[in-house]
């Protein structure tokens, strides 16, 4: 539950941030009728109270088709070279190691700050075939890479 509400409170933040950044070069561009000092005004109106609940209704959405699980079948799950050397060209580096659970994060800021810092990539080898779990593109990408490694 935790997990989902920092990853719905995340995009919720990154769609405010969108509309922000979107209004002010609108602004800038002489291309809105909202001026600044009106703002509160549209967002009383239907129209903004329609921009606000969309905003909250696909933050809460997204933590439920943003995020993935995915079994990969590989040869020996004590044998971690494999995975680390899949994840060490795809950039990410080793932040948690729990014996058969390992938690992994992106090496670069910038790539945590596309991800809106919903990073983590956890892959449990406790039983094969293992499971990777993380932001849905970011684990299909690494479980095609860790098949192909096979």
């Amino acid at each position: 539950m935790y997990n989902y509400l920092r990853r719905s409170a995340s995009y919720f933040l990154f769609v405010t941030i969108i509309f922000t950044v979107t209004y002010l070069l609108m602004v800038l561009t002489s291309t809105t009728r909202v001026e600044p000092d009106q703002l509160w005004n549209f967002f009383l109106s239907n129209n903004g109270m329609m921009v606000a609940l969309f905003a909250v209704v696909i933050s809460l959405a997204y933590p439920l088709f943003g995020f993935a699980k995915k079994s990969v079948t590989v040869r020996d799950t004590g044998d971690w070279s494999t995975v680390d050397r899949v994840m060490e060209a795809s950039g990410y580096v080793l932040t948690e190691d729990k014996g058969a659970i390992r938690r992994y994060r992106p090496a670069k800021a910038l790539a945590r700050l596309r991800m809106l810092y919903n990073d983590t990539v956890t892959i449990d080898a406790s039983h094969n075939p293992i499971e990777i779990s993380g932001t849905r593109t970011v684990v299909i990408v690494l479980a095609m890479r860790l098949e192909n490694e096979q």
